[in-house]
């Protein structure tokens, strides 16, 4: 009987903090990751954007927010018409 009065102190001392650190590590690196993809996208934007050419068609495959800040800014560009 002695075992099983151990087993909740066990895990609230041990399993749960490894658990919940384990858990809260992939979410920060889930959100730095989306974070920087996001980063990058602008970047690229903002420098196709100011020397005025297309985006080349390799880098809507790996940064989709891009083609999504492409689709606003053409948008944006015919209702000006």
């Amino acid at each position: 009987m002695g075992f099983l009065s151990k087993i909740p102190t066990f895990t609230f001392y041990y399993i749960l903090p490894m658990s919940m650190g384990f858990l809260t590590g992939l979410a920060i690196k889930d959100s730095q990751i989306l974070g920087n993809k996001k980063k990058i996208s602008m970047s690229i934007f903002s420098y196709y954007s100011s020397i005025d050419e297309k985006i080349p068609d390799q880098f809507f495959k790996f940064l989709p927010d891009l083609q999504y800040l492409n689709s606003k800014n053409n948008k944006k560009e015919n209702s000006d018409d």
